[in-house]
């Protein structure tokens, strides 16, 4: 399957384009269908485009497995589809061999997880009612919404779009497995992640302004330097990240120069960055100092905008000590880790429990088409999913619906 899957999209020495909501990503749905259908799945297409594929009575409680087909401009072959491709696998598995479940079994292929339209993991937060106003508004400004044109042009209804949304009360779990998307599991030589949370991420705009002079006729000392001020931001910004590693990371994306001449000192520099953490009251802690200890004290006329605040999760623990327990029980090694990025399983974590399983990507490397996980790596991904899912029986308190908490 990943191997057809890699076709579609395919950029010829670029990687892969799947852009969410594209014909690209329906022929990648399509042909996971397929896969669905052939490993015993009944399967159907919900009203924001999601693909389940389902086995097990209507009157069991549900778990979900999934991820998302689409990709980032000129991405990998693995973001997302290897999640896909092992559920299917595992229900293949489940189903050939007669294994009977006390919970029924969902294989979902998610739409436009990577953000192709406004914040991303779109089907899955349409699938928990989670989308926001102007998402769901047909019109802006008198136009048609660009989400409901998207929708139209793959064949789908966006006046239809509320009834994407189910009752939490009917799911028991929901897992995830995927790529790390970094360079741990491999630099420690560990083959499974077991993931303890998802970042919240906070994105920001700094403008520092100072005063435009000539700059050969102006002595240094004498000058109020935009960039000059930002550079002692940056500074600061970066030893706070790498004396807090492993507990938030961050990163400056953009600095954009008013006037960008050579001869001129700069009057204003405004800095993109972002910060991320699985603990949200520490990033708020960081956000504190990062506004009030150092970039007031560099420059009191500066201003920081948080334009973004996009919510993290924690996953569920036992789902994490079932997860280790399948490793053991299969004798794979593995590392306890947070996500550095985001995905599906955020959407479903205010409302069931959550679990996700990292695999490697060689070199770190994601989102490019470098992105590379080797067959071996996926099938003890996919062996480790399989274990979780019929483990999940051994914990009663999981086989209710609803979140417990």
């Amino acid at each position: 399957m990943l191997n057809e899957l890699s076709k579609i999209g395919e950029q010829p020495k670029k990687g892969i384009t799947r852009k969410g909501l594209s014909i690209e990503e329906r022929d990648a749905h399509r042909l996971a269908a397929n896969y669905m259908k052939d490993a015993g799945l009944s399967v159907r297409v919900d009203e924001a485009g999601n693909t389940i594929g389902r086995w097990g009575g209507k009157d069991k409680p549900t778990l979900i497995v999934g991820s998302h087909l689409d990709t980032v401009p000129n991405g990998g072959a693995f973001d997302g589809a290897v999640g896909v491709a092992s559920g299917i696998a595992c229900a293949s598995a489940i189903i050939s061999s007669n294994i009977d479940l006390p919970y029924a079994l969902e294989v979902i292929a998610f739409t436009d997880e990577e953000g192709a339209h406004l914040s991303g993991t779109f089907g899955s937060r349409a699938m928990m009612g989670r989308l926001t106003e102007k998402e769901t508004m047909e019109k802006i400004d008198g136009s048609l919404n660009p989400l409901a044109i998207s929708m139209e042009k793959v064949g789908l209804n966006f006046s239809l779009l509320p009834k994407a949304k189910r009752d939490p009360k009917d799911f028991i779990a929901y897992l995830e497995l995927h790529i790390e998307q970094g360079p741990i599991l491999e630099r420690i030589k560990k083959p499974i992640g077991v993931v303890t949370g998802i970042p919240f991420m906070y994105r920001y705009y700094i403008t520092i302004k100072g005063r435009a002079d000539h700059s050969g006729t102006t002595p240094i000392s004498m000058r109020d330097d935009a960039l000059r001020k930002s550079a002692l931001f940056i500074e600061k910004f970066y030893h706070i990240l790498s004396t807090n590693e492993g507990k938030i990371i961050g990163n400056i994306g953009n600095i954009k120069i008013d006037p960008g001449s050579f001869n001129v000192v700069p009057k204003k520099a405004i800095m993109s960055f972002e910060l991320r953490s699985i603990d949200q009251n520490y990033l708020k802690e960081i956000e504190n100092r990062l506004l009030k200890d150092i970039l007031f004290k560099i420059d009191p006329k500066s201003k920081m905008d948080n334009i973004s605040r996009k919510n993290g999760a924690l996953m569920d623990k036992r789902i994490m000590n079932i997860i280790i327990s399948s490793c053991k029980e299969l004798g794979y090694g593995y590392h306890i880790m947070p996500s550095g990025a985001g995905h599906d399983a955020t959407s479903f974590a205010p409302y069931i429990p959550v679990g996700m399983i990292f695999i490697p990507s060689v070199g770190g490397k994601s989102h490019s088409a470098d992105e590379f996980t080797p067959p071996e790596a996926i099938e003890v991904g996919a062996k480790t999913l399989l274990y979780t899912i019929l483990n999940l029986k051994n914990d009663s308190s999981l086989l209710k619906k609803g979140k417990i908490n």
